[in-house]
């Protein structure tokens, strides 16, 4: 049997995808903190780090990979407060231009006016964000200049499309919940990202399935949204000033739930159409 063909470009360092992201990042940092998509920029980033170290974890040690991401993810939680107050208030103007009656466009506006108010309870400490932030790129940075061998990404993606293959079949199964379509919104996102990080390489490749990823991981995202903001309603129903324009903001999320569903499992099964093996395989 011949033996597989790398599938980066001659002289191409495994992890300089990545060391581009860290770079882009660090410069983004560097930018007005108030400036419009400063903090949603981050968070996406940490996402792109974070399948990254699923993609190399068994390169750098169990301890090793576990810390960094643990440190990732703290980073995050630090922004996520103010970001998801942001998040509500952008979902539910997605919604007032989804819908025509002037009774739900009413009770979406009188929600938004509410939200928008949390959003200065929810300051962030850039001083300590950006100091923990850039150790754990440094550390990346060294980690990924120092990746020489192209099996451990091959091995990596196949893992990470074996456990979106996991979630994806237990959330579409009939039985799954909400949960369990948050769990392979993760995983959709992290195989996007290794995705991406090979085509920087051979950007012909995995062109059909690194779209319908992005479709996919984009709908699954605005579940996730619309199921937060259905969190932060059930809080909102028990003030009286607010509790109708809650129960039918809750309709009209319910409504878009049901359709988001149903496209995102039609998505998943125009992707996972292979075994783990056959979806790396192409880039033998």
């Amino acid at each position: 049997m011949n033996e597989p063909v790398s599938f980066l470009r001659p002289g191409a360092s495994p992890g300089h995808a990545v060391v581009e992201v860290i770079d882009a990042l660090r410069q983004h940092l560097k930018q007005p903190v108030n400036r419009r998509g400063y903090i949603h920029r981050i968070r996406v980033d940490i996402k792109r780090l974070r399948g990254w170290l699923r993609m190399i974890r068994y390169h750098t040690g169990e301890q090793d990979w576990k810390c960094t991401d643990s440190r990732l993810r703290a980073i995050a939680k630090d922004l996520s407060s103010r970001r998801d107050a942001q998040v509500m208030v952008e979902t539910l103007k997605w919604l007032s231009k989804k819908s025509r009656k002037d009774s739900e466009i009413h009770a979406i506006e009188e929600i938004c006016a509410r939200i928008q108010f949390d959003l200065v309870h929810h300051p962030v400490d850039w001083d300590k964000v950006k100091s923990a932030l850039s150790d754990v790129l440094t550390t990346l940075r060294q980690q990924a200049l120092l990746l020489k061998s192209n099996q451990v990404i091959m091995e990596g993606l196949k893992k990470t499309y074996k456990r979106s293959l996991k979630y994806g079949n237990k959330a579409f199964s009939g039985r799954g919940s909400i949960e369990d379509l948050h769990e392979l919104r993760r995983w959709i996102k992290y195989l996007y990202y290794q995705v991406g990080y090979i085509q920087a390489d051979y950007p012909e490749q995995y062109v059909d399935e690194r779209k319908y990823l992005d479709k996919l991981g984009n709908r699954l995202g605005r579940i996730h949204d619309l199921h937060l903001l259905e969190g932060r309603l059930d809080e909102l129903s028990f003030q009286t000033d607010c509790s109708d324009a809650a129960a039918t903001v809750g309709k009209i999320i319910q409504k878009r739930l049901d359709k988001l569903i149903r496209q995102s499992a039609f998505l998943y099964k125009k992707i996972f159409t292979q075994s783990s093996s056959g979806f790396v395989r192409e880039i033998y």
